[in-house]
């Protein structure tokens, strides 16, 4: 989806770069990159991978980022990147920051994963209503197209009774879910809802255990708009990746959220 947001002439800030993942496909589109990180190690494998010479590495804080205000065209925060902020007053500072070096009308383009959706139980459920909604619902919708309604991707009826039973078993495992996962994974015990701690991907980069926070819709809704955002698209990933779209109260149980935001001064 962020391809659709990067233009020629941009200037593009890619906070919580990692090996450059998404800094080399964006270095194409756009004038300039730049990829930032906090762990040194993450960026010596990022420029050992890089081949543009548009992309400029650096290493900082997200809190305090060094680019001067409104010189930034499209910021991106995506591999879950805020999911590794677990304090809120860090991540209200973080997006403060977003904001003060975005130009007036400027981009942020970023994907969390769902409080609801973390792991286990919730993720199977989500997965199984959307093989069968994706493998017979849709397709047995093409074979005939009479009985398809006008906005073409919607759920059928079919579909939606699949989902409200998914809903009705959510509510049911939700409680000892947490508790299971809690176990299992060694659960991290925040200050807030959503808190977990988790390994590394890389035990080479990162050796030990790192704090992570999985947000609701509604937790990412407060936290962009007091920054001064404007909230132009909430989609879940699935969502993006088939082009078809979901029920808002689908969207809101995804296991990973992808937003646009904009910003209005």
């Amino acid at each position: 989806m962020f391809p659709t947001l990067i233009k020629g002439d941009d200037f593009v800030l890619d906070l919580g770069c990692g090996a450059g993942r998404e800094a080399k496909p964006a270095a194409a589109l756009c004038a300039r990159v730049y990829a930032l990180d906090l762990v040194k190690g993450m960026l010596r494998s990022a420029k050992s991978l890089m081949d543009a010479d548009n992309v400029y590495l650096m290493c900082a804080d997200a809190r305090c980022l060094p680019v001067r205000s409104g010189t930034m065209d499209v910021v991106l925060m995506t591999k879950q990147f805020l999911n590794h902020i677990t304090v809120l007053e860090k991540r209200s500072a973080m997006m403060r920051e977003v904001y003060r070096v975005l130009k007036p009308g400027g981009r942020v383009f970023m994907t969390v994963h769902n409080n609801l959706f973390d792991m286990g139980i919730l993720h199977v459920l989500s997965g199984i209503y959307k093989i069968i909604y994706g493998r017979f619902i849709i397709k047995r919708a093409a074979a005939t197209p009479a009985n398809q309604n006008s906005e073409g991707g919607m759920m059928s009826l079919p579909g939606m009774a699949v989902w409200v039973l998914l809903l009705k078993l959510r509510s049911i495992f939700i409680n000892s879910y947490r508790r299971i996962a809690s176990a299992i994974y060694r659960g991290y015990k925040g200050k807030e809802a959503g808190d977990w701690e988790i390994s590394q991907v890389s035990n080479t980069v990162s050796p030990c255990k790192s704090p992570y926070h999985n947000f609701t819709v509604k937790e990412i809704e407060s936290l962009v708009s007091g920054a001064g955002f404007h909230i132009q698209d909430i989609k879940d990933t699935w969502e993006l990746s088939h082009g078809r779209q979901l029920p808002g109260f689908i969207r809101e149980g995804a296991y990973t959220i992808a937003v646009v935001l904009k910003k209005v001064c």
